[in-house]
């Protein structure tokens, strides 16, 4: 079969897409006004770069991504030992949009490696892909030897089907984590009676007030270290305006004694809600403050006929306790056939390929969970001067 290809480089170019778009997005990520707040806002984004295939001028199928400013950091643990910029084609997060074929996957790790050879970028880098899937498959092994990718970052990704009621979900635990979860918010209203208040924020007019709160939980948090997770700013601020102008904003805080202590907030995009940003203020870490309002929030999704809860990159012991589908993912790295290239390849794989074994032999020993927690810990100290919070 023959494809036309063609690459969109500028703003205007998106917007003329902007039917064909959005016929074909399916995730918030890549809905075409939240791609389009996030490359006109981030310092480090250069231009759009979105490849459209067509067959008989018909659109099958669009890669969105967009050529930026990356920072390659080598890391240990949650420690970031040097980093460095380069160049960057990056393939979002669910942006391969369309009707794909192992012929048109093809097509498109040819087309960035074609990018790469015209030195528009040092490296093509594809956000998290399924581990089980075929474009995983051919960005590992159509590169050359020295341009693809020799290092596999496994991430584990996170689910949950939502029932009808929270009283349904509380059916599917045993009898003693169901009363466990019951208890929770018992012990916390005991102790601070007529004092602890949830609060939900949808509108754009209740920002302010979302902002206000929820960064004095999270600048506590580990993750404010690794410049992670939520952060009072001006992208921060577009984003959810544009999500709350859209319907799509759900956030929820728990107060104690007037002092926001817990918050999960999210999109709901269609019939799944998309958890973004989670932090509770340790202080009041024995009463388990995000499961309580975790409770909450799987009650006012179930109520809204919400299906189902995407909980985001990464691996958690929530996650664990509460997804029930799980799979495998991976970035996957092709390097521009360059010296910069080809010695960024070098560098990562020569520094990361030790330390993915050192992980695994921790997990092995089920030392790993344990590292990580007293690695949290330490972040924490460093942040407010006497630790806590997850």
């Amino acid at each position: 079969m023959v494809y036309e290809v063609k690459i969109i480089k500028s703003v205007g170019e998106v917007e003329e897409l902007r039917s064909i778009w959005e016929r074909m997005q399916y995730h918030p990520n890549t809905d075409i006004d939240h791609y389009l707040t996030v490359v006109t806002t981030l310092e480090d984004v250069i231009r759009p770069h979105v490849i459209l295939f067509s067959q008989n001028g018909q659109p099958k199928a669009l890669a969105v991504g967009r050529l930026e400013r990356k920072d390659m950091g080598i890391t240990f643990g949650y420690k970031t030992l040097f980093k460095f910029k380069a160049h960057c084609l990056t393939i979002m997060y669910g942006g391969l949009l369309g009707n794909w074929s192992k012929e048109i996957y093809r097509l498109l790790v040819i087309e960035l490696l074609n990018s790469l050879k015209r030195n528009e970028a040092d490296i093509a880098w594809f956000n998290l892909l399924r581990s089980d899937t075929q474009i995983y498959d051919i960005a590992k092994k159509e590169p050359s030897f020295v341009c693809r990718d020799h290092v596999i970052e496994i991430n584990p990704h996170w689910k949950m089907a939502l029932p009808n009621s929270l009283n349904d979900f509380l059916q599917k635990m045993t009898s003693k984590h169901r009363y466990w979860l019951n208890r929770l918010p018992r012990v916390l209203e005991k102790d601070y009676p007529g004092k602890v208040i949830y609060k939900y924020y949808q509108r754009r007019n209740e920002l302010d007030v979302l902002f206000t709160d929820a960064e004095e939980i999270a600048r506590k948090t580990y993750q404010r270290n690794l410049d992670a997770g939520f952060i009072d700013n001006s992208i921060m601020r577009q984003r959810l305006a544009m999500a709350a102008d859209h319907g799509w904003l759900r956030a929820y805080l728990l107060y104690v004694d007037d002092k926001p202590c817990a918050f999960w907030i999210g999109t709901l995009y269609g019939k799944v809600f998309h958890l973004d940003f989670t932090g509770y203020d340790s202080t009041f870490k024995r009463y388990e403050p995000g499961t309580i309002l975790f409770m909450r929030m799987i009650e006012d999704l179930t109520n809204s006929k919400v299906e189902e809860i995407d909980f985001g990159f990464g691996d958690a012991f929530y996650k664990q306790r509460f997804g029930d589908q799980h799979w495998i993912e991976s970035s996957v790295y092709i390097y521009a056939p360059t010296i910069k290239g080809i010695l960024l390849n070098a560098n990562r794989t020569i520094n990361l390929i030790p330390y993915r074994y050192l992980l695994r032999l921790a997990e092995k020993n089920n030392m790993l969970q344990k590292i990580k927690r007293l690695w949290r810990d330490k972040l924490i100290r460093n942040n407010n001067g006497t630790g806590n919070v997850k």
